[in-house]
């Protein structure tokens, strides 16, 4: 197998490329196929969701293509912060028939960083989704071979995702105030007892450039919290339904959230609200010296 980096994917190689991006996206909710030229778009801007809502990272990248007879088998892209020892690894995709081609790829990959001076490859927020990160155990093949050539799940999230949320409505004591940035893709709701906070909800909505999941209405919960003294009171399908009904304003009708596999509290509040499980997702570290 031959191993070749690029700036930008080149041809003959960019369709084929295109092809198992969306291939694997396939497997994951809400099963969306963005068009060619999203993906070319994003492959631009690989941090272009992150960039949104956390402090800009200047970086370096390249896209690695392993090829055999001239034919894709494998791909992926790393990201290379100019502050930081530690490699970025937004995404990688690979024909589960690759086998020892595969394998090879993971290897070339992580001698690649290596060669550029970093210590460490972790992934990072997948741009092609919206909120997830890692590799999925919808992508065995993938998960295997990375597992064998030396990454170890640092964390694992197992995600939910729902069409719609049980609306649930909030206790008359209970008031809320919320804020929508359609410039930063956001959106906060806040509930108060009197003048105290004592829950929030956070939400990310897609990045323009991923026009699929903008037209397919989805967003993430990046994360719910209830004060511990009001919880148990249906608090959190509460503040579910109201950023659900607020945000059906601004064309957001599904949704996708995360939770450790052991919080068993989280994982029934999500059933509750009406949302199916997904995926379970390793967030994937291998370290180089």
């Amino acid at each position: 197998m031959e191993f070749r980096q690029f700036q930008n994917l080149q041809s003959p190689y960019r369709q084929p490329i295109y092809d198992l991006i969306q291939a694997h996206l396939k497997d994951i909710p809400p099963y969306l196929v963005p068009s060619n030229d999203e993906i070319a778009t994003i492959l631009q801007n690989p941090l272009h969701l992150v960039d949104l809502h956390l402090e800009s990272v200047e970086f370096r990248q390249a896209i690695f293509v392993g090829v055999e007879n001239e034919v894709p088998v494998a791909a992926a892209q790393l990201l290379f912060p100019v502050q930081d020892r530690t490699a970025w690894l937004p995404w990688i995709v690979g024909k589960s028939s690759a086998g020892d081609e595969l394998q090879l790829f993971v290897e070339q990959l992580k001698n690649a960083a290596a060669h550029e001076g970093y210590d460490v490859i972790e992934t990072v927020k997948q741009p092609f989704g919206v909120g997830w990160e890692g590799i999925g155990d919808v992508w065995p093949h993938l998960l295997h071979t990375i597992t064998a050539g030396g990454f170890t799940a640092i964390e694992k999230w197992q995600s939910f995702w729902a069409e719609g949320i049980s609306e649930v409505a909030l206790p008359g004591d209970i008031s809320y105030k919320s804020r929508y940035s359609d410039k930063e893709r956001e959106y906060d709701l806040y509930l108060y007892d009197g003048k105290n906070q004592i829950g929030e909800i956070a939400i990310w909505l897609p990045g323009t450039r991923s026009v699929s999941l903008v037209e397919a209405g989805i967003a993430d919960i990046e994360y719910i919290e209830i004060e511990e003294a009001f919880r148990g009171k249906r608090l959190g399908q509460a503040i579910l339904s109201i950023a659900q009904t607020e945000l059906r304003k601004h064309g957001i009708h599904r949704f996708m959230l995360w939770t450790e596999p052991d919080n068993d509290a989280m994982q029934k509040l999500a059933i509750r609200s009406g949302f199916q499980q997904g995926p379970l997702f390793h967030w994937m570290r291998a370290e180089l010296t």
